[in-house]
């Protein structure tokens, strides 16, 4: 059922409907501008913050890598080759090896992981994935020679001039500089 309204009617309800539409038009504009310094502020606090975060996440990454190199540069030369680099993947396979055959099979990663779980819940998974990449010929037994095939990825990365060394400038030069993100769970 349709109403007929009189010009002077219709006139008067669509001033009505623009003048209802101005004010909340209006009503947002003035909310925008009065919360949108505050937005804007919030914003650049997290983007702030954010920007902090990685700095700080940098440095402490940072701070890692130098007491890494200290720890892993048992001669004092100043450089670490890939034997002094990949020691602690020597004592992981060492940890694993329960029979001492110099092969790791499921069962002895299986057991290597579960108490590296029970330390630290992260920690299990990584490795279980560090033997799964270590078994080139996918025969479930992980070799010594298999394992300690692949350098290390931070000392890749960091050794700049490719001549097998890392120097201690390299690891401070590596350190300082953003890295990007990783995949495959290539741990630094």
């Amino acid at each position: 059922m349709r109403v007929e309204h009189s010009n002077a009617t219709q006139e008067f309800l669509m001033i009505r409907h623009l003048a209802a539409a101005a004010a909340v038009a209006f009503a947002i504009g003035a909310g925008g501008a009065v919360f949108a310094p505050a937005a804007a502020q919030d914003g650049a606090d997290r983007s702030d913050r954010g920007s902090a975060d990685r700095s700080e996440r940098r440095e402490k990454r940072g701070d890692r890598l130098k007491q890494r190199f200290d720890r892993l540069d048992r001669n004092r030369d100043g450089a670490l080759d890939e034997t002094e680099a990949k020691r602690p993947m020597t004592r992981v396979f060492e940890r694993a090896d329960r029979n001492r055959d110099d092969v790791v099979d499921s069962d002895e990663v299986k057991a290597l992981s579960e108490k590296a779980s029970r330390r630290n819940s992260a920690r299990g998974g990584r490795v279980e994935k560090r033997f799964q990449r270590a078994d080139r010929d996918r025969d479930g037994r992980v070799t010594r020679d298999e394992f300690l095939s692949r350098t290390p990825p931070w000392f890749r990365r960091a050794d700049e001039d490719r001549d097998g060394r890392v120097t201690r400038e390299e690891i401070d030069a590596f350190a300082d500089r953003p890295q990007r993100r990783r995949r495959g769970g290539d741990q630094e």
